[in-house]
């Protein structure tokens, strides 16, 4: 991610030198030789690494099985994360700006249309990240004030993707195999959720409002958990068969990312709430996996971000 972290900067970059990337190979693409064209191409689905690499973050924070160096590695992958949420973020605000036209064909396309939710959620992935870990560095109060912040636009660009979004997937007929991980999202989000605001209900609620609330946490968990297990292994076969006939690299897996993080939050807080062994064990688990995905797909994009053959 360090290269692809490098590439979002050379993008920011107005003045690079394409003759100059161009003789050491690093942009094969001559499409992508130029700075200007590079910036226009940005589509939201970038914003996929960084939801995908601040799970990480908020993920190690929040496991129950806390062995040595779970902590500073976190750390190390939050600061990665706010790093590439500045460049992308700053490279996209250019594109908007000098070349509309390219971007809204990309907020029309049906098929790019989907990761337009990819941003807000990267925004709030980076401010929960800030609060459990960056307080570490820029301290409480700071950390308090960036995710406030972050949180704010996160939520306000997220309802206008929920509003814009869905219009635009009505008026085509585009799929792609890994956005079926993305219905883990809100199915180990809302988990999460649940369980955390049941946990601090006290500080808001007396009895027996909030020990309701509490149980409520667990009682809509399980059942939930149980059907993002069930779409997880669906998802995985049809994913499988795929992979088995053609499935070639794009950012859309991305996918595979960010909706397995929420789900191992949402199965770690049932874990700490209902005590059971089969919630800390399959909580390991799933990081397990969201970090062999996360390494996967991250080499794979920083690979194709230097070579210009991201689709």
């Amino acid at each position: 991610m360090r290269a692809a972290s490098s590439s979002l900067v050379r993008v920011v970059g107005e003045h690079a030198k394409p003759d100059r990337l161009a003789q050491t190979g690093v942009l094969r693409d001559q499409d992508l030789q130029r700075s200007a064209q590079a910036v226009s191409n940005l589509t939201p689905n970038w914003y996929a690494s960084i939801m995908g690499t601040g799970i990480v973050a908020v993920a190690a924070a929040s496991l129950p099985w806390q062995p040595r160096g779970l902590h500073i590695g976190g750390l190390v992958v939050w600061m990665l994360a706010a790093v590439l949420l500045v460049a992308l973020t700053a490279a996209t605000g250019i594109s908007w700006v000098r070349y509309p036209g390219s971007a809204r064909r990309h907020l029309l396309n049906p098929v790019m249309a989907h990761f337009y939710g990819a941003p807000p959620m990267a925004l709030l992935t980076v401010g929960a990240a800030t609060l459990l870990l960056g307080r570490d560095v820029v301290g409480l109060r700071g950390a308090v004030d960036v995710d406030w912040i972050l949180w704010f636009a996160g939520t306000v660009t997220g309802l206008g993707a929920a509003a814009v979004v869905p219009f635009v997937t009505f008026t085509g007929d585009a799929a792609m195999v890994p956005t079926l991980w993305i219905v883990l999202g809100p199915l180990g989000q809302s988990i999460a959720a649940a369980n955390l605001l049941g946990a601090v209900a006290h500080q808001a609620l007396p009895a027996p409002y909030s020990t309701a609330l509490l149980a409520f946490g667990v009682v809509y968990g399980v059942p939930v958990w149980g059907f993002a297990v069930l779409w997880g292994a669906i998802a995985g076969a049809i994913t499988m068969r795929t992979a088995r006939e053609h499935l070639p690299f794009s950012l859309t897996w991305w996918s595979f990312t960010f909706p397995v993080g929420t789900c191992v939050l949402g199965t770690s807080e049932l874990a700490l709430h209902t005590g059971s062994d089969l919630f800390r064990v399959a909580a390991v688990l799933f990081y397990f996996g969201l970090v062999g995905a996360w390494i996967t797909v991250a080499l794979r994009t920083a690979r194709g971000s230097l070579r210009g053959t991201l689709p």
